[in-house]
């Protein structure tokens, strides 16, 4: 199997999870061990080379996330234990988690074939049996094809912070319960009473900050999305495989220490998190068109209130994220719009008519895969 970790100025921290997965223990998989550095500082690359002393460094040459260019330098000796080998990809350019990962499988695909990928993060820690529960989560469901991990916080490792996570038909937004109408919401609601944190739940959503998926089925859906850049990214890519016939499935045993991602929340990630929504509901959530209207409107009446109470910066990022996702605009956020009176206007406008003819032409929020 192969083991992606995505990487961006963060050395030390990828340095660690590299170690937490030659530690895993408790099952047979030998992994090769794929690091994208998404053109980090000079001299934190550098640092990332130093302590993982890889057996193989790829450039990849390529600034486009769908054709990556991979050219290598010499193998150096292959390694033996938990981790097979190590190679370090080296982006051209940031391309995101997102497109961090892609490189990640893309590399996979064309070197190693595996039967499974790990995707993790690069600050999360992990027990020294995280693995060995995923793999037992596949082995228990063949008929699923992404498994989860519970998110415990990494400073307080007797706090969860996430399970199990939705998409809510009635409004197209993620949470930790279904709709009422979600067949497995009486299943649901007497687990939740039992306060039991064991065993597997179907979700709609896992994370990937320690997400397991079969490479058959990734070569079947797909895979991620490259315009979403950060967030959301994971959430789309679960909603396409269920859509294709497999199980996203949580399991509560395999447990991973991680930051709370509202923690990490800045104005830029905001961005990426409001526009990339609209795309997970275009992309098949209940009643799409109608749901995509909804949530355009929310974001504008959002910026209004935002500059009635004179926080102009708010009301910039949520007009540009409207209307990057009613253009469908992706990849990297290159700049907000001056906080001005009427720059803000203009963008009102803007976001107003493209999210109009979103709306009229869903085929406009749909990204190629």
């Amino acid at each position: 199997m192969t083991t992606v970790i995505t990487t961006w100025n963060k050395p030390e921290d990828a340095a660690l999870v590299a170690g937490a997965v030659a530690r895993q223990e408790g099952c047979g998989a030998v992994v090769d061990l794929v690091i994208v550095d998404n053109a980090s500082k000079p001299e934190h690359r550098a640092r990332l080379l130093e302590l993982v002393s890889p057996d193989a460094v790829v450039a990849n040459r390529s600034s486009d996330p769908r054709k990556p260019d991979f050219a290598r330098t010499p193998d150096r000796n292959a390694r033996n234990g938990r981790v097979a080998s190590i190679t370090v990809v080296l982006n051209q350019e940031n391309m995101g988690g997102c497109g961090g990962f892609n490189t990640g499988m893309r590399y996979a695909a064309a070197r190693h074939r595996p039967d499974y990928v790990w995707l993790l993060d690069d600050d999360i820690d992990l027990p020294n049996v995280a693995l060995a529960r995923l793999l037992e989560s596949a082995e228990d469901r063949p008929d699923a094809a992404l498994f989860g991990s519970r998110t415990v916080d990494k400073r307080d490792r007797a706090t969860t912070i996430e399970t199990t996570i939705f998409l809510r038909l009635s409004d197209g937004l993620m949470g930790p319960d279904p709709d009422d109408s979600d067949p497995r919401a009486d299943a649901h609601r007497v687990w939740r009473r039992s306060d039991r944190m064991t065993g597997l739940r179907d979700v709609d959503v896992v994370s990937a900050c320690s997400m397991l998926a079969r490479w058959p089925a990734v070569e079947r859906v797909g895979f991620w999305d490259d315009r979403f850049f950060l967030y959301c990214d994971d959430a789309d890519w679960c909603v396409r495989t269920a859509r294709a016939g497999y199980g996203v499935v949580l399991n509560l045993d395999a447990v991973v220490y991680h930051t709370p991602w509202f923690e990490k929340l800045t104005p830029t990630r905001s961005y990426y998190a409001q526009r990339n929504q609209i795309w997970l509901i275009a992309n098949g959530v209940g009643s799409p068109r109608l749901l995509v209207a909804r949530r355009l409107l929310a974001l504008l009446r959002d910026a209004v209130v935002s500059v009635r109470a004179r926080d102009r910066d708010r009301s910039a990022m949520l007009l540009r994220a409207a209307e990057d996702a009613a253009r469908g605009r992706g990849g990297k956020l290159v700049d907000l719009p001056s906080q001005e009176r009427k720059a803000l206007l203009a963008a009102f406008v803007r976001a107003s008519l493209f999210g109009m003819l979103a709306i009229a032409a869903p085929s406009r929020l749909k990204g190629n895969v």
